[in-house]
């Protein structure tokens, strides 16, 4: 098997450093991948691939962070977004595509009654934020340690640049812990107004952890009881566990919910849908951008949301992460090596045990990209509703020779 080169890629990362500021910004930079055995810089993709500007094709395990689950290009997306487009995109005004998928929403997501639309999850989460404390008259929000909700100023790590105050009235609790969560609720009694989770918490460098038994419930009581909004940041499982919502897996029961990533198949949209009760509430807080309007988007969504339908995408999702898991775990046994295969299946992580400063799992990653997998050493995966059994097959080949290879470079 021949391995790939990736000198066009870095010869452009080389150029785009004198133009933006790092070259590339984010967690999109092979500075946080395998550098120097992945590539930088993608020509196009097509279903479950990618090629890149080397014209190297890749099975694509990452598509583009979440936001595409039915494949690259998916044809009946790609046909409701020109046929869209074609009549008008961004207008001084909304499409009746505006109306058409808040139906669609408030339809598929039992209790909720209506719809806002952002591009960004970053947008909507922090909407959400902005209804609870309509809603409630406070200023509190609590999250779980180490959980990413966007890139505003209230939720992220990186203070760079970043007013201390902007998190004034944000706490923290670790997750699955009841009791910590309580207490922070009893020192800030009166004074918080919502609770903002994912349905995991799916990390960053560490194994993804499931919501213990009960733990839902128990929010959902400690809510009540003190009067606090339980806001549901599905932006990144949205879609890939339960068509109709994350929370359902997982026994939660939050007053909204924040979707987006895989709603538009690589199409920029977001939204956040809510109970009845909260309409009020929403209707006070200002929200609009020039694009948050689009038609395109708006179509394509609807198309992804009848597609997931009718060809049961979340559950072919499930069972070729359940696959590709098994497959790895019996293929690392087999040369004396274990792994642990982390979060729901549809969006696992992989991690070789041992691995303290993950120099394993960049070296597997890199040595999977050379031969035409494109895995992730630090970040949660996502597989494609696209993928094939052949694609399936060449991974698991494909990963029995970047693990022997990994076992004998760390022994």
């Amino acid at each position: 098997m021949q391995e790939y080169t990736f000198k066009k890629s870095y010869e452009f990362f080389e150029k785009a450093k004198t133009v933006v500021p790092n070259g590339i910004t984010g967690p999109r930079t092979p500075l946080f991948h395998a550098y120097g055995s992945v590539p930088v810089f993608l020509e196009g993709g097509k279903g479950a691939h990618i090629t890149d500007v080397d014209g190297n094709e890749y099975v694509d395990y990452m598509c583009a962070f979440g936001a595409v689950a039915l494949g690259y290009g998916h044809p009946k997306v790609e046909e409701a977004y020109r046929k869209q487009v074609e009549k008008g995109n961004c207008m001084p005004m909304p499409s009746l595509r505006w109306v058409e998928l808040a139906e669609a929403l408030v339809e598929l997501a039992p209790g909720m009654s209506w719809v806002i639309y952002g591009k960004n999850g970053s947008d909507v989460t922090t909407y959400a934020t902005q209804v609870a404390r309509v809603q409630t008259g406070r200023k509190g929000i609590v999250i779980a340690e180490h959980a990413y909700h966007g890139l505003h100023h209230w939720c992220m790590e990186n203070r760079n640049g970043m007013l201390e105050e902007s998190r004034a009235y944000v706490y923290k609790f670790n997750f699955n812990d009841l009791k910590d969560l309580d207490r922070i609720l009893t020192e800030h009694k009166g004074e918080i107004a919502g609770i903002m989770l994912t349905p995991y918490q799916h990390l960053v460098m560490k194994d993804q952890i499931m919501p213990a038994p009960g733990f839902y419930e128990g929010v959902r009581k400690l809510c009540d009881r003190d009067g606090i909004v339980l806001m549901m940041d599905d932006i990144r499982c949205g879609f890939r566990i339960n068509l109709h919502g994350s929370h359902l897996h997982f026994g939660a029961d939050p007053d909204l919910i924040c979707f987006g990533k895989a709603l538009g198949n690589g199409y920029p949209i977001s939204t956040c849908l809510g109970k009845p009760s909260l309409k009020e509430a929403a209707s006070k807080v200002y929200f609009s951008a020039t694009h948050f309007y689009s038609a395109g988007p708006m179509a394509a969504a609807l198309a992804v949301l009848k597609i997931m339908k009718e060809e049961g995408a979340v559950e072919r999702m499930t069972d070729l992460g359940t696959r590709l898991g098994q497959g790895l775990e019996a293929r690392a046994e087999a040369i004396g090596l274990k792994i642990r295969y982390t979060g729901f299946p549809s969006m696992p992580y992989m991690i070789i045990e041992g691995d303290t400063d993950l120099s394993r799992n960049r070296y597997f990653c890199g040595e999977m990209a050379k031969r035409g997998v494109f895995f992730h050493p630090h970040h949660n995966m996502f597989v494609s509703a696209a993928l094939t059994e052949k694609d399936l097959q060449k991974t698991l080949d494909t990963a029995e020779v970047c693990l022997k290879l990994t076992k004998q470079n760390f022994s």
